[in-house]
């Protein structure tokens, strides 16, 4: 399967990489992508073309990329990218030195400046793809025999490197996000069996004490196990099938670890799919679960993927997904999701925002997902208004563009008509859900009083999956969340609380307290002469998650103080710094432990919702749908 992506000159053959590679994939594999990816390197180079190479810094780590389809399946993968104008013309290039530089993996570069087209490309990326196949043709009966050799492997998984089988138990509290998963392997052909009657398999242990962050491991961590019980009915995700290796690699855990030699992940580094719908999913290592009576069964139809499915009840109010013409891919997973469970909406831009004076009287609740790194000013301003108009819209020439929306000029912004005609909207009673850089935008634009965004300081977090906890169960936004859970976070955001509008800043805390010069050691009391000890009042102390308690002389005459009913409401934090990490890559956690994660800020009758997570990404996160879809329905009331 031939993946073909245009960002890069002239050829980059990055199915070769960098690593880590994926762990799951067959060690086969790696060396067919070497064979193959080099191949090109030394038949391409021969036809005069320069500027093809592999290596390179992409590492081939996160399998959602569509040559996954064929990685997992006892395939073979490619992934090239070419050099891409941005449309047909034919235009002069000039490369920045890095481009065109001489390396051991790159000795014949891309040429410093050079008159590229379409045709060019096409030309380029033609020739990969045949010379592939003619390297693959002439050994043809090898990789027939590795075809058949990794499936083998697939097949005898159990007894090579393992798991046996993976377990979903028939009495999972999110059945509905249990019958998603379970259809989302059914897509990628993994069979499914159910257990006849109930039945015990030797399981990872449960509640196991997890080694002090600050202690290092002196040898391998010993996977300890117990006997656990399942019901009759429960799912079994035998590893002993052709398409082992994808159920593998979506049901597991994955730990990039902090000082890997690869500093810069180019894509998500955890994905657990069973963490991330909120579903139990139990690796089971030992082979006696394969002779646990079962039958072969298809994936279940019911309960159906909708908002019901996921135990959120209630009518939807009047919906509308706001978009920026900055970037529309990150906030796209957001329309898809609502799209799958049939939640009605309309797609409007901010610029559409800038138009409309009265948007409470047609909308409940505005949804203004991640454009992925935009500022403030970013979002009001827009692009640079120089040159010519720039449309996004259906024409002769473009016959495809503008069908779900449209401007004749992508370049400006929300404005400052728009800036106040949202924030009228939320005055008004409007609900504005934001997430990642849009919560940042909601911050700073004074529509959440009393919320910052925690500083960064040296936390590292890239795609991971990450422990979450409730905070106030009492809200309706978080029905059905009873037990720690799971989110995904791009960056590692947090969100800090205050019960002042510009935030605690100087504010004495108990944990912050010094004690000044003066008698006695560091834990005694300092005591004026002359007098009798007028003993201090005790100083306030918060979670992480909490804000600080005001005193009464803080209060008084305070304008900054936000009325009770109006403070910003914590309803998830992050999981305490030891039980954070669940996948992916996590260094300095402690930065975010125990921070806001979901914050409800309160400006004028209507509210803010603050996501540091993006509970709408790539299909995968539908443990925290509920979130946003509890949201929703509390709007419609």
């Amino acid at each position: 399967l031939h993946d073909l992506h245009e960002s890069v000159p002239f050829l980059y053959d990055n199915t070769v990489g960098d690593g880590p590679y994926n762990a799951w994939i067959d060690p086969i594999l790696n060396s067919e992508w070497q064979q193959l990816g080099w191949n090109n390197i030394e038949q391409m180079t021969k036809f005069g073309m320069p500027g093809v190479f592999t290596h390179g810094d992409f590492d081939t780590w996160s399998p959602g990329y569509l040559m996954f389809i064929a990685a997992m399946h006892n395939g073979i993968s490619r992934l090239y990218e070419t050099f891409g104008n941005d449309g047909a013309d034919t235009v002069e290039r000039i490369l920045d030195p890095d481009q065109y530089a001489r390396t051991w993996y790159k000795p014949n570069p891309p040429l410093p400046k050079v008159l590229w087209s379409q045709r060019d490309n096409n030309n380029y990326t033609q020739t990969g793809l045949l010379t592939a196949l003619d390297y693959f043709a002439q050994n043809g009966q090898k990789y027939l025999t590795n075809f058949w050799l990794k499936s083998r492997n697939s097949i005898e998984k159990p007894q090579l490197a393992g798991p046996a089988a993976y377990v979903l138990p028939a009495d999972d509290a999110h059945p509905g996000a249990q019958a998603e998963l379970l259809r989302v392997l059914a897509k990628q052909h993994v069979e499914l069996s159910r257990a006849d009657a109930a039945f015990s398999a030797q399981a990872p242990a449960q509640g196991e004490p997890r080694p002090a962050k600050d202690k290092q491991p002196t040898e391998p961590p010993q996977a300890k196990t117990a006997a656990r019980s399942f019901p009759a009915g429960s799912w079994i995700v035998r590893m002993d099938q052709p398409y082992s290796r994808i159920a593998d690699t979506l049901l597991d855990r994955q730990y990039w670890a902090p000082d890997d030699p690869q500093k810069h992940p180019y894509d998500d580094t955890g994905w657990s799919f069973g963490d991330l719908f909120g579903t139990a999913v139990v690796r089971i290592a030992d082979p006696a679960i394969l002779k646990v009576p079962m039958r072969s069964a298809e994936a279940p139809a019911q309960p159906a993927f909708s908002a019901a499915g996921l135990g959120v009840s209630g009518k939807m109010p009047r919906i509308a997904i706001l978009h920026t013409w900055l970037d529309t891919q990150t906030e796209g997973w957001w329309r898809m999701a609502l799209d799958k469970l049939g939640v009605k909406y309309d797609y409007i831009s901010t610029q559409a925002i800038a138009r409309a004076k009265n948007l409470r009287g047609k909308y409940d609740a505005i949804l203004f997902g991640p454009i992925g790194g935009a500022e403030a000013n970013d979002i009001v301003d827009g692009l640079p208004m120089y040159g010519n108009p720039l449309p996004w819209r259906k024409s002769a020439l473009t016959p495809n563009l503008g069908r779900i929306d449209s401007t004749p000029d992508i370049r400006p912004g929300l404005g400052q008509e728009g800036l106040a005609n949202l924030k009228r909207f939320v005055a008004d009673g409007g609900l504005l859900i934001t997430s990642e850089d849009t919560a940042k935008f909601a911050i700073d634009i004074g529509l959440a009083p009393g919320v910052s965004v925690t500083p960064h300081g040296n936390v590292r977090v890239v795609g991971s999956v990450l422990g979450a906890e409730v905070v106030d169960k009492k809200n309706p936004i978080a029905r059905g969340y009873d037990a720690p859970f799971a989110m995904y976070s791009a960056h590692g955001l947090s969100f800090q609380v205050s019960n002042l509008v510009g935030g605690d800043k100087d504010l004495p805390r108990a944990d912050k307290f010094q004690r000044p010069t003066g008698r006695g050691g560091p834990h005694d009391a300092d005591i004026p002469e002359g007098r009798a000890y007028a003993t201090p009042p005790p100083l306030p102390e918060a979670k992480p998650w909490q804000a600080l308690p005001l005193n009464v002389e803080q209060e008084r005459n305070n304008p900054q103080v936000i009325p009770a009913a109006d403070r910003p409401e914590v309803i998830v934090r992050w999981a305490d710094a030891n039980d954070l990490l669940i996948s992916g890559l996590l260094e300095h956690g402690e930065t975010m432990a125990q921070r806001a994660a979901v914050v409800q800020a309160h400006y004028g009758r209507g509210r803010v919702l603050l996501f540091a997570n993006n509970p709408l990404w790539r299909g995968e996160t539908i443990g925290s749908y509920a979130l946003v879809l509890n949201a929703l329905t509390a709007a419609a009331k």
